[in-house]
């Protein structure tokens, strides 16, 4: 569905087209309510159709468990963390580069580093904290380089990649990229 409208997936890049070219610049956002029991996969597809349109700033509207009937959004950036690696440093891999994974089996690693999720907004505030004191910036800006990527199996649950996006930006991590095309093309 999109909006009030059921639309086949064929026709979301054109009717997603349309409606982006009505809209200024500056509000060029998709936002995806999604429901608790969906896969990862199913709306990594609609990511992936609608990024033919443009589109790669997303919003993500999540009811909290207490609140069923209060919606928040989530803000997300859609980009291949291994193209924005590359983007920031040439070549070569960005040392800085901060990419958490979410396995199928709910096991969470930053940079290839196990652990348990219940740790990674300490872990990340640490870094975020420690580039800071050392002048750590973006690449042109005074910024601390924040910048967060996540790659999630595509067998994950929705709401654990939702868990995995709201730790790292309650750590301070923006911007925040979703890897849809992570592990492979489907």
């Amino acid at each position: 569905m999109l909006g009030s409208e059921k639309i086949a997936a064929g026709k979301v890049t054109e009717k997603v087209n349309r409606l982006m070219e009505a809209r200024p610049l500056n509000q060029e956002i998709v936002y995806i309510l999604v429901g608790s029991g969906k896969s990862y996969a199913d709306v990594a597809d609609f990511m992936r159709l609608a990024r033919r349109a443009q589109v790669s700033d997303f919003g993500f509207l999540v009811t909290e468990e207490a609140e069923r009937d209060v919606a928040t959004a989530i803000g997300v950036k859609v980009a291949s963390a291994a193209e924005e690696n590359r983007k920031s440093s040439g070549s070569k891999p960005n040392p800085l580069a901060l990419i958490v994974e979410l396995g199928a089996d709910r096991r969470v690693s930053l940079n290839s580093k196990a652990m348990l999720l219940e740790n990674l907004g300490d872990i990340l505030s640490r870094a975020f904290s420690e580039r800071k004191q050392s002048g750590v910036f973006r690449a042109g800006t005074d910024q601390v380089e924040t910048a967060v990527f996540i790659k999630a199996a595509p067998e994950a649950k929705f709401s654990e990649v939702v868990k995995v996006i709201r730790t790292v930006k309650n750590a301070g991590a923006y911007p925040i990229g979703l890897d849809i095309d992570w592990p492979a093309k489907r």
